[in-house]
């Protein structure tokens, strides 16, 4: 990346964040340690995105925590170099994270294994790890390095999170929040389904939408699992969103996971979680999809949402629970499809 875009990204980022995070620069400047926090990036991601494709944000990152004589040459101008790689550093972790890219995950986890990583701090370190990958090879690698058995139980307690817990179906949408909605909605019609107030007493599905948070559009699904699976295998479609991905938490010791690319199944849990057979049980899928990007299960980022239970989002308002709309649908007859004769004058 060039150091003209380097510079305007330090510029775009500090304006809007330097005076929030100066306690953690300094701090980490102290101790030696890079402090970390998990920051909000929603408008800040949506206003990068305007600007820099995928491929250009995964530049930003590799140059921020893997620097060159361009991002060398871009700090020169710094009051403070060294806090403003400080600040770079922190921004740029929390972009991978909120962003989802695997790609950025990565990059990620190669630095903190650097020899040049600045997280000298194993709690921090291990707090951080299922958040670029699987928990699974988190607890391998604190396993693995850590001898003490008082400090390893003590990092592998890090890494338990109270996430939340859901008891349905979650259907992600790789979309914006209208451009979800608006595709959704249009598989409902394209089944004959007829949407509805919330507070109409009926049978029919009924759907939940989240907060974006990311790249991710979440809906809570109340409907059959047939029907649940038809929708996303549906979205996945290249002319639609092209991809979608549905995770089951009807059963939480047997959670089901469906990632849906160009109308089929690109992968199911087995293939992300790398295991040959065998069930996933809710911690190994809540795992797999928060190192995938899918941040709304965790109650501790962003603006998180209250539950992800169906049962408890009948009971609270969409206000308190930082949801998005309700939809309501009941059964109807499918649209006519093709030309409509002319009528005769």
């Amino acid at each position: 990346m060039s150091v003209a875009n380097l510079r305007l990204v330090l510029r775009f980022l500090s304006t809007r964040w330097w005076e929030e995070v100066s306690d953690l620069v300094d701090g980490s400047l102290e101790k030696g340690v890079l402090l970390f926090e998990d920051l909000d990036l929603d408008l800040d991601l949506l206003e990068l995105s305007r600007v820099l494709n995928i491929e250009r944000r995964l530049e930003l990152i590799e140059a921020i925590l893997f620097p060159g004589e361009d991002l060398n040459e871009a700090l020169t101008d710094e009051a403070d170099p060294e806090a403003a790689h400080a600040f770079l550093i922190l921004m740029a972790i929390n972009l991978a994270i909120f962003d989802g890219a695997e790609a950025g995950r990565d990059l990620v986890w190669r630095y903190m294994h650097s020899e040049d990583s600045a997280f000298t701090d194993l709690p921090t370190f291990a707090r951080l790890l299922p958040r670029v990958g699987p928990l699974s090879k988190a607890k391998a690698w604190v396993e693995e390095q850590v001898s003490d058995a008082a400090e390893k139980s003590a990092l592998l307690e890090t890494m338990v999170t109270k996430y939340h817990a859901p008891d349905g179906f979650l259907l992600h949408l790789e979309e914006d929040r209208q451009g979800s909605e608006k595709a959704l909605g249009r598989q409902f019609e394209n089944r004959g389904f007829q949407s509805l107030p919330w507070e109409v007493p009926m049978q029919g599905p009924r759907v939940v939408g989240v907060r974006r948070m990311g790249r991710f559009t979440t809906f809570l699904l109340d409907c059959s699992e047939e029907l649940a699976n038809e929708l996303a295998l549906s979205l996945s479609q290249k002319n639609v969103l092209s991809w979608s991905l549905l995770a089951d938490f009807r059963k939480a010791d047997a959670v089901q996971i469906r990632e849906y690319k160009g109308q089929r199944i690109f992968r199911d849990q087995l293939a992300l979680s790398g295991k040959k057979e065998g069930p996933l049980d809710r911690e190994e899928a809540l795992g797999i999809l928060l190192s995938m990007g899918i941040r709304i299960y965790d109650p501790d980022f962003g603006r998180p949402v209250s539950t992800l239970s169906y049962k408890e989002v009948l009971l609270a308002s969409s206000k308190e629970m930082g949801l998005v709309r309700r939809f309501s649908y009941q059964a109807g007859e499918p649209p006519k499809r093709g030309r409509t004769k002319k009528r005769k004058r």
